[in-house]
């Protein structure tokens, strides 16, 4: 796990050259407060992405996976669910938020139609198995 600023591009490499699987799970804001204030998400959140994405390419360029979506709508519980298995760890439930978001299903129409691209995997595939499938 690397415990340091994302905005910190030599940390973000440092802590990539010496891993296998980069899992993106930050955010600097919710939802709701993205929207109040996009001057503060861009850098701290979009910026800060793109930094690890390039770093990503320039570290683990020979075995680099981008999943860019399944197409499948996935609850948070259950992509939770699945995140519990590979971790073995064991979710906490807090009190919920009104501007939480509830599933996600991302579009990957324009990837599919611009870079001839389609999932080849389940996400469940993606995150249970192997890494190199």
């Amino acid at each position: 796990m690397l415990n340091d600023d994302l905005m910190n591009v030599h940390a973000v490499g440092t802590a990539i050259d010496r891993v296998d699987i980069v899992r993106h799970v930050v955010s600097t804001t919710l939802p709701k407060n993205s929207n109040d204030d996009p001057i503060y998400d861009v850098p701290s959140n979009l910026v800060t992405t793109l930094q690890l994405l390039n770093a990503m390419l320039h570290y683990l360029r020979q075995r680099c996976v981008f999943n860019i979506s399944s197409e499948t709508e996935t609850s948070r519980h259950t992509l939770i669910y699945m995140q519990e298995k590979v971790l073995q760890v064991q979710r906490r439930y807090l009190p919920g938020h009104r501007f939480d978001v509830p599933m996600s299903v991302l579009d990957n129409n324009l990837a599919t139609n611009q870079l001839r691209w389609a999932p080849k995997v389940t996400l469940d595939d993606r995150i249970t198995g192997p890494l190199h499938t």
